[in-house]
């Protein structure tokens, strides 16, 4: 017997969200952080960050045209721009009461893989 065809997602449902290797989303090699494009976004301490091309609740110079090429953009992911006295991949955090905080993101590895071919 054949198997029927695959079904084809509806037009009036969303697609499925992409499925990513998080252990290569996540990988980064360099000691300052300054490659990481993962998708964290919230600091070590749980605090949500603020979108990078936004001037609330914080302002701030760490703005995506001032560092092209650094990851930052229309998005609140924890990133290593400027690292001007951070040690850390970082965030500015939405709590009015702390202005930015590292986030964990884990450390460098000695080498990121690309995506894997499906099974």
């Amino acid at each position: 017997p054949s198997s029927p065809p695959p079904s084809s997602p509806s037009p009036y449902q969303p697609a499925p969200p992409p499925r990513f290797d998080r252990g290569n989303v996540e990988c980064y090699t360099l000691d300052d952080h300054s490659d990481y494009r993962g998708v964290v976004n919230v600091t070590q301490r749980g605090v949500a960050c603020q979108r990078w091309d936004l001037q609330t609740p914080h302002e701030h110079d760490m703005r995506p045209e001032r560092y092209p090429g650094e990851g930052l953009g229309h998005h609140n992911y924890c990133r290593a721009p400027g690292m001007i006295g951070r040690t850390c991949a970082y965030c500015f955090t939405m709590s009015k009461h702390m202005n930015w905080d590292c986030c964990d993101i884990g450390p460098p590895q000695a080498d990121c893989p690309g995506p894997q071919p499906p099974s």
